[in-house]
């Protein structure tokens, strides 16, 4: 895996947030930098996809500050943000797809909202995006008829619509096969090194990261409690992170971590 450019797309400063008095980030920092994948890690109702929809604009911080290349992104205004996240790609995690469209109809529609290109190139486009991702043979498929694996690759195609800088994935593995989740992993990879589009990906799939990840960021008690190449993070001794990483206990009861991953429910 090729190394990420320099410098920093994106920067997480002391983000807190909570829902009615239930803290879920407790000071979050952090840094993109341009060009790499970085996976967000934790276990269920951790505060993954919380920071993520508050690095892509989607919800305010209680306190502290996203900036995407040094602009205050919840701090601009309404109109500048909505121009800085036409500079980014969400895939959902459930896909979030038209379901009376077809898989091109899906891919161009944010064509089709957001700029005047004439439709025949529109189309194009959207063939485009999905042979990227593997799914030519799929457009006019609807997304009912799709399997898991499939509904994610039309997700992140659709995403990549508008050639964003930072693309955002929610969960891009949950519920697949091992072997249609390494083709996922594979397919980031891919994408980021031929295009270098930036990645941020909520996953609690280790094996995800260590195939796609520059670095991961482990989420626990609603901050970062490690934050390194994934590699690094398998060979860490700390009982907490040992525990996620190889999905086991440590053998000493002793040893095990207190409630530093404990859930809140989801979020």
């Amino acid at each position: 895996m090729s190394p990420p450019a320099e410098g920093t797309l994106l920067r997480v400063e002391g983000v807190e947030i909570a829902f009615d008095g239930n803290s879920v980030l407790r000071g979050v920092d952090l840094e993109v930098r341009r060009g790499e994948v970085l996976y967000l890690l934790g276990p269920s109702g951790c505060g993954k996809t919380t920071l993520m929809k508050c690095m892509s604009g989607l919800l305010p911080p209680s306190r502290g500050r996203v900036t995407f290349e040094g602009l205050d992104l919840h701090g601009v205004a309404e109109a500048e943000r909505d121009r800085l996240r036409l500079r980014m790609g969400m895939a959902f995690q459930g896909g979030a797809l038209f379901n009376s469209l077809s898989v091109l109809e899906n891919v161009a529609f944010p064509l089709r909202e957001r700029t005047g290109l004439p439709e025949a190139e529109i189309l194009a486009i959207a063939r485009l995006k999905l042979a990227m991702v593997g799914l030519a043979d799929a457009v006019p498929l609807l997304p009912a008829s799709l399997s898991g694996g499939m509904r994610k690759r039309a997700a992140i195609a659709r995403a990549l619509a508008l050639d964003p800088e930072i693309l955002f994935l929610d969960e891009p593995t949950t519920g697949l096969d091992p072997i249609t989740a390494a083709g996922i992993d594979e397919l980031v990879t891919k994408l980021n090194a031929a295009f270098v589009v930036t990645v941020v990906a909520v996953s609690h799939d280790m094996a995800s990261a260590r195939a796609a990840a520059h670095r991961a960021a482990l989420l626990g008690e609603g901050r970062i409690a490690a934050l390194a190449r994934p590699e690094e993070l398998e060979r860490s001794e700390d009982p907490a992170i040992f525990e996620f990483v190889h999905r086991r206990l440590r053998s000493h009861p002793s040893e095990a971590s207190s409630d530093l991953f404990a859930g809140e429910g989801e979020r």
